[in-house]
Order: structure tokens, then C-alpha cells, then sequence
């Protein structure tokens, strides 16, 4: 009953083409039936650009693991080495995860699991892409010469600062280019980026300009160059695409607080980003809330979640089923209960 199938959105294999599978090792069965069940109705209803289905592990973009079963093991291993599927432990919210694997936290929320799917299908569709790169490679006088990586946007250099706060990128770097004339050098392990343009220039990065990212070996990073704190231009970022929006993963409908006081005498910021700071910082609010009792504009808010977020100094709790439940992108409220209830999520939680 609950076997996924693949549903065409938009076309027949999901708008790149490809569709995307998912295995699941170790699980108690509730649980693996539970999150099944959750998957094939956001295919169905179309949650999800890419239809899913499921899949022999050999095969899988997705593996959802428990990480107690031995039979994880093995594959808990090549995610720490950074080798095979994108692999998703499900955790209690106090346990630890491997490094090189995403947490779903138990009991699954259907706002993250689905964050989780489509954080999967972006890093599949850019791994084709490194793909494609590698396969233009050409030789000239015994020197590899590779392709353009394909332009992306401001959206993508966010996700790479978010990885960058992950302790298994603290030995490489990214280059991005088409923010100025000279390219940016992201160096997690010194916490740092390296940019010869002027401050004025990251400042005014605009949202539609087209970037390429490429990650690189930290010995390739050019010498003598002055490295400046890596959460300046993560704050800025985080700023700019909160002009906007949220960033996928920040859930519109979670409890915030802070972990640590921004370090304002570095980061561009304006008077309400502080009283939400203070606020913050005091207790834990749902964004309603937080403009309330800030007394701010919620395009401010978003801004300041967005920067925090990447800046690492973010913690997102489950919000209150009454408070959470009509803030569910695209998501009618008959279809989140039913969502809910695959799930194993009772009305009381």
C-alpha cells in the first residue's frame, strides 16, 4: 500500500529529467512505513519538482539510516568519507550524527522531511553538473583544462557558506566568480574569505547576478593574499536573500533563539537587527511574534534569520502545532494533517 510510485510533474520524469530515489536501512518498520507513506503523498500532490521512488540502496540519491542498526554501519562509514548517496540519519533531536550526514530528526516533521528531499535533488542536480564540467576536461601542453562550472545564482554561494560551517569542508576551499573583477576565495578551515575588492562591492552584490562556484584544494589558494572573517560575508548574504525571502531552510513556522550575540562591530547591521538580537537572546519566538515584540517589519526579520542562520549562530526549535500548522508552504491544511498523519503525528503534538 505504501510502495512509492513515480507521479510526472509536469512531465514524465520531473523537470531535469531525471527522478530521484530513496532506500531506507535498519528502521523500525513503523517508521520506514511512516516515512514512506509521507514521501509517495508529497510526490502525488506536487510537493516536489522531481518525482521519488524507491529504490535498491546500489541505486539510491537518498539513504535514510538508523544509526544503531549494524546494518549502517558500512554506509555511515562512506558518508563520513564523503563517498556514495547523500545519507540521513533519523535522531532524536539530543543525539549526535556522523559527520558528512544530514540529521532528520524523529519524530519526522513533514516541513523536514521535505526540505530534506529537495536538499537532496539540489545537490543532485549540481553534482550533474560538476559531471558535465569534468567530461569537457581537455589537455593542453600536459595541463588539464576544465570547462566553466555552469552560472549560478546568489541562492547557491548561500548554500556553499552554509556547508562551509561543516567540519569536513575545513580542508578545501571555493572560488567564486562574477562578484567583482577578481574572484572570492572561500577558506572554512581559516574561517575566513579572501576578496582584493573593496567592502562597497559585496555590499551591493546584486541578487540576479549570475556566479560560478568551484571547489578547490586549500593548497590551491593564491599566496599573500589578507584573509578577512568568513561571517561578514555570510551576514551579508544571508542579508541580501532575506530581502527577499527565507532560505529554504529556514522553516517559516520554527521557535528562534540565538546562540551567540552577532559580533555587530564586524557586521553590516541596522538598529532593528539588534532589538531582534536582543530579543532573541531572551527567549524563543515564532516570526509573528518576533515582529511583534521587536516592534520590526518582517523583511527585517527575514534578514536577520537568514544571517544568523549561515553565520551558525541560529537554533530553530519545532514550533507549537497551533502555531505552525497554517505556515506550511504550499501546503492547504486538510493535506498537512494528512501529511501529519502518515507520519505518525497525532493532533495533540
Amino acid at each position: 500500500m505504501y510502495h512509492l510510485r513515480k507521479y510526472g510533474l509536469h512531465n514524465q520524469r520531473g523537470v531535469h529529467g531525471v527522478d530521484l530515489g530513496v532506500a531506507f536501512v535498519g528502521l523500525p518498520p513503523d517508521d520506514e512505513r511512516r516515512v514512506r507513506a509521507a514521501i509517495e503523498i508529497m510526490s502525488r500532490h506536487k510537493l516536489l519538482p522531481t518525482p521519488w521512488r524507491l529504490c535498491a540502496v546500489k541505486s539510491a540519491d537518498l539513504l535514510i539510516v538508523a544509526p544503531n542498526n549494524p546494518a549502517s554501519h558500512p554506509l555511515l562509514e562512506r558518508a563520513t568519507q564523503r563517498t556514495g548517496p547523500v545519507t540521513a540519519v533519523l535522531v532524536a533531536a539530543a543525539e549526535t550524527i556522523p559527520p558528512g550526514c544530514e540529521r532528520l530528526l524523529w519524530p519526522v516533521r513533514p516541513k523536514d522531511l521535505r526540505n530534506l528531499l529537495l536538499e537532496v535533488e539540489r545537490r543532485v542536480v549540481r553534482g550533474k553538473a560538476d559531471a558535465d564540467t569534468g567530461a569537457d576536461a581537455s589537455s593542453v601542453k600536459g595541463r588539464t583544462v576544465r570547462a566553466p562550472r555552469p552560472p549560478v545564482s546568489l541562492l547557491e554561494l548561500a548554500h556553499t557558506l552554509r556547508a562551509a560551517n561543516e567540519p569536513d569542508s575545513h580542508d578545501s576551499a571555493w572560488i567564486v566568480r562574477g562578484i567583482g573583477p577578481k574572484p572570492l576565495y572561500v577558506v572554512p578551515g581559516d574561517s575566513a574569505f579572501l576578496f582584493e575588492g573593496s567592502l562597497s562591492t559585496l555590499r551591493n552584490l546584486p541578487r540576479g547576478r549570475s556566479l560560478t562556484i568551484t571547489r578547490i584544494p586549500q593548497q590551491d589558494l593564491p599566496c599573500g593574499a589578507v584573509g578577512k572573517p568568513l561571517i561578514m560575508l555570510q551576514w551579508l548574504v544571508g542579508m541580501l536573500l532575506g530581502q527577499k525571502s527565507l532560505l529554504p531552510w529556514v522553516d517559516p513556522a520554527a521557535v528562534y533563539s540565538l546562540r551567540h550575540w552577532p559580533d555587530f562591530a564586524l557586521l553590516r547591521h541596522r538598529l532593528d537587527h539588534q532589538r531582534i538580537a536582543e530579543l532573541l537572546r531572551n527567549r524563543a519566538a515564532i516570526i509573528p511574534d518576533i515582529v511583534h515584540l521587536a516592534q520590526v517589519d518582517e523583511y527585517a526579520v527575514n534578514e536577520f534569520l537568514n544571517a544568523a542562520s549561515l553565520t551558525g549562530r541560529l537554533v530553530a526549535a519545532s514550533a507549537p502545532h497551533t502555531a505552525s500548522s497554517r505556515r506550511l508552504p504550499d501546503v492547504c491544511s486538510a493535506l498537512l494533517q494528512r501529511l501529519r498523519t502518515a507520519l505518525g503525528l497525532g493532533a495533540h503534538r
